[in-house]
């Protein structure tokens, strides 16, 4: 299914991994439901239906994770945190300034792929250097030995 939607490799199972714990936590306190964690309105918005139904489900997170990196140039960071957090915020707030809970999200979902990065993501500072911030953000990724 990567493949297909010209996903990077080991996104979907890791992204399984987070949202579910690959269907153990099929619902999240802040209401996310089955495999991949779709709020209601997005499991409409993708046509999901059943978000239990792990074929479905997968098919619908694919779906918008094609649809997150287009939106986002490509930028897995990016298309991680609208994923997590929405696009929306990820529009006003920009990549420095998305939560720790989303930041850990990035961070998690890259390390199941095999993904480390050579600095943290870095959290917002206030009155910081925005320009230094963003920098940190744009460390390249690389695959673990």
């Amino acid at each position: 299914m990567e493949s297909q939607y010209k996903l990077p490799s080991g996104l979907l199972d890791s992204v399984w991994a987070r949202e579910s714990s690959r269907a153990v936590k099929m619902l999240s306190p802040k209401g996310a439901k089955g495999h991949f964690g779709f709020m209601d309105a997005t499991a409409a918005q993708y046509g999901l239906t059943n978000p239990n139904d792990l074929d479905a489900s997968a098919t619908a997170a694919a779906r918008m994770y094609s649809d997150l990196l287009k939106a986002n140039g490509g930028d897995l960071d990016k298309a991680l945190a609208a994923y997590n957090w929405g696009q929306g915020n990820l529009n006003k707030s920009g990549l420095a300034g998305a939560p720790a809970e989303t930041q850990d999200y990035i961070s998690k979902v890259e390390g199941g792929m095999g993904l480390r990065r050579s600095a943290p993501l870095a959290a917002p500072v206030a009155g910081g250097n925005h320009d230094a911030q963003v920098a940190a953000l744009q460390v390249p990724l690389r695959k673990s030995a």
